[in-house]
């Protein structure tokens, strides 16, 4: 069975922590310093609402950047698409 799952690098190299957040079975996700986001990260790069994961018709996942001043990487690319 495939998993779904965000998976979240730290950008120090000497920080190998990796935090996993499972979103099987979630249609939308929202990823931010805010309490109201779903997956709170507190880190000085990350926006108060950052970013956005939401699931199409088709079932395919899509990312969003939420107008974040630092821009949202996916894979260690800056994913430039907004909503």
């Amino acid at each position: 069975m495939s998993r779904a799952a965000i998976i979240v690098k730290p950008e120090d190299p000497y920080d190998n922590v990796l935090e996993n957040f499972e979103i099987r079975g979630v249609s939308e996700i929202t990823i931010g310093k805010s309490e109201s986001c779903n997956i709170v990260y507190s880190d000085k790069l990350v926006s108060s609402e950052h970013a956005k994961i939401y699931k199409s018709i088709d079932g395919k996942y899509h990312i969003a950047d939420l107008e974040s001043l630092n821009g949202t990487f996916l894979n260690g690319k800056r994913f430039m698409t907004a909503l």
